[in-house]
């Protein structure tokens, strides 16, 4: 498995013991509960390891309710989602002609929550 560099750039330390809780949340690509962790490292690298040991279709979605936020993530690299937008409307008029060519043919539902 290759090295996600994005751990690098923005690691995640652990949540200290006298608060633990696990804030970090794995779900498969329809939205159903796979697991949860303390540690964002052990979340992000056990999704990697799901799509490249097994036989779950790519991409799981990590989540982290610290910082509100989620990734996709396939055996070999990962991705933040929703993914940010690549450019700006800046001219002030909303053609959409060309929004749906750039449009995801599938968009999973949004995970819930574990009981």
């Amino acid at each position: 498995m290759t090295s996600c560099l994005w751990k690098h750039a923005e690691g995640h330390d652990p949540v200290p013991a006298a608060h633990a809780s696990r804030p970090y949340h794995v779900y498969d690509h329809e939205g159903e509960h796979l697991g949860s962790f303390t540690a964002w490292e052990t979340a992000h690298e056990w999704a990697h390891l799901q799509v490249a040991l097994s036989a779950l279709p790519a991409p799981l979605e990590v989540e982290d309710r610290h910082r509100d936020s989620r990734r996709q993530v396939w055996a070999d690299y990962c991705a933040p989602f929703p993914a940010p937008a690549e450019t700006a409307d800046t001219t002030g008029d909303n053609d959409n002609d060309g929004q749906a060519a750039t449009a995801f043919a599938f968009t999973p539902p949004h995970p819930r929550r574990p009981s």
